[in-house]
């Protein structure tokens, strides 16, 4: 038997929860446009199962939450690459993925959250916390002279969900609305050299 006390919702564990599952489904194609590029194109669909979950239960003296397999999620998506190898003093990589990612709950504990909130569990998918609908990568390294290179790595991805409030209380369902989208872009340089025998390098990033 569970030590409930007599404070507000306690969250007990479960002896009886099994292992999460995921079924993925994956195809992929990949092809040589020319001798110095490869295309590849993949779409990917996955199942999860038995996700765990807080149950809120009334009991005496006060009310408790238990985990349990009972949420549910699915992501799919369909990702584009195309690499060059080292020609004409260029190599490089560009990818994008565009995937979208849903269930009924991105935290185990939200519906104990919502319960101790007053909130209206979500009966319905919703955008998970992770679900990034766009990203693109990009690696481009020009080579000068031997045993040189000047690469520049962007990244790229669009804004992730976040659920809106009004002074601390949900306005809406669960995740209804976008952060601003995100980049990053490195630079580096680097130059090999053999000074006396030894081998050196120097770089700039």
């Amino acid at each position: 038997p569970y030590d409930l006390g007599d404070w507000y919702i306690p969250t007990v564990g479960s002896p009886d929860l099994e292992p999460e599952t995921t079924i993925a489904y994956e195809f992929g194609l990949r092809t040589r446009p020319s001798s110095n590029y490869l295309l590849s194109f993949t779409l990917y669909y996955k199942d999860m199962y038995d996700y765990i979950a807080s149950v809120v239960y009334d009991a005496d003296p006060t009310e408790y939450a238990r985990f349990e397999n009972m949420d549910y999620a699915n992501s799919k998506g369909v990702t584009i690459a195309l690499s060059k190898r080292a020609s004409a003093k260029v190599s490089g990589n560009v990818d994008y993925t565009y995937s979208v990612s849903e269930g009924n709950a991105s935290d185990p504990a939200a519906a104990f959250n919502d319960e101790a909130s007053n909130i209206e569990p979500e009966k319905m998918l919703v955008p998970l916390d992770w679900d990034q609908r766009h990203t693109l990568n990009t690696t481009l390294t020009y080579h000068p002279i031997k045993n040189s290179g000047v690469g520049i790595i962007f990244s790229y991805g669009s804004g992730l969900p976040y659920t809106t409030q009004y002074l601390g209380v949900r306005t809406s369902f669960e995740n209804n609305a976008r952060k601003p989208s995100t980049f990053n872009v490195d630079l580096r340089s680097y130059y090999h050299f053999q000074l006396s025998g030894i081998k050196m390098s120097l770089s700039m990033n």
